[in-house]
């Protein structure tokens, strides 16, 4: 019997082991999702305000090259721009606007790899946006992707691209800024680009994120791993306690008195306590010797 009530003892303690250790590893996963989801949500706000800092200076920036190009050009002649650019030939406008960005660039302008003027239509020269004027010359007039011009349409002050722009050579993680262009006397608007890398940037960011989620998730796990085991050790002594109560006891006083009876007593006494487990088999049990004894007691008396 002391074999069997163990591994009874045993069994509930297993089975609410692995109880336990499920609503701890789906209360873990879940905690952790969660977090993943909000160090998302605080990265994308970091990068969204690292880049509204980038965007402003870029207006600036772009506003006092614009300004000091026209003071340099005051009588330009738009229609022999144009044409030139049809023809994809360097104008002298452009080229100078090539050297001032270049300079800029030099300077550090928003710590750009590259800066340039486009044209988000191009419907009045080559009929499809393009760089009218870069800091790097193999770029001037090259086609500008969708997905920027797209992004200048919608409204957005920046862009950023994971997969960077294979299209103009940039492999990587960059963050494209957004500046619209409306050159006095006019009727164009053009865009300002700085080309930015930002794998720095997001590293850095990452390596925070990193290095907070795993303190995050390594105090998580302590905490979920000491509440299963302080869990599991409360349980494990109050079902003993238990069991030892409402089974073992009674069981043992049912086995002492049967042990009596079984040595020739029948006059041994039953406990009954009202309300406990084995109370209807101890009452079964002495109702049991009592009919016992009252058929000795009928043979002694026959005899």
């Amino acid at each position: 019997m002391g074999k069997g009530r163990s591994r009874l003892l045993y069994q509930i303690t297993l089975m609410l082991v692995i109880v336990l250790v499920i609503i701890g590893v789906t209360v873990f996963l879940v905690v952790n999702g969660a977090m993943d989801r909000l160090i998302e949500e605080d990265k994308q706000d970091r990068i969204d305000s690292e880049a509204q800092i980038i965007y402003n200076d870029a207006v600036y920036i772009s506003d006092i090259q614009l300004a000091q190009m026209l003071v340099d050009f005051p009588e330009l002649d738009v229609a022999e721009v144009l044409a030139a650019v049809k023809e994809k030939r360097m104008h002298e406008f452009i080229a100078y606007a090539n050297e001032g960005l270049k300079e800029g660039l030099e300077a550090g302008m928003l710590g750009a790899e590259t800066v340039m003027i486009a044209d988000p239509t191009g419907s009045t020269s080559l009929g499809y946006p393009f760089a009218l004027a870069c800091s790097d010359d193999d770029l001037t007039y090259e086609e500008i992707p969708e997905n920027i011009i797209t992004a200048f349409e919608e409204d957005e002050h920046y862009i950023y691209l994971e997969e960077g722009i294979p299209e103009l050579g940039f492999e990587g993680e960059y963050l494209v800024t957004l500046v619209s262009l409306r050159p006095q006397g006019i009727p164009t608007e053009y865009i300002f680009l700085g080309i930015r890398p930002f794998a720095e940037e997001i590293a850095r960011i990452d390596d925070f994120y990193s290095s907070e989620r795993n303190r995050v998730t390594w105090i998580l796990a302590l905490v979920i791993g000491g509440g299963i085991v302080l869990i599991f050790l409360i349980t494990f002594f109050i079902l003993q306690r238990m069991i030892n109560k409402q089974i073992t006891r009674p069981i043992d006083e049912l086995t002492a008195v049967a042990g009596e009876v079984m040595d020739g007593n029948l006059d041994v006494e039953i406990d009954i306590r009202e309300g406990e487990e084995f109370e209807t088999l101890k009452r079964a049990f002495r109702e049991m010797l009592v009919s016992i004894r009252d058929v000795l007691n009928k043979s002694i008396g026959k005899e």
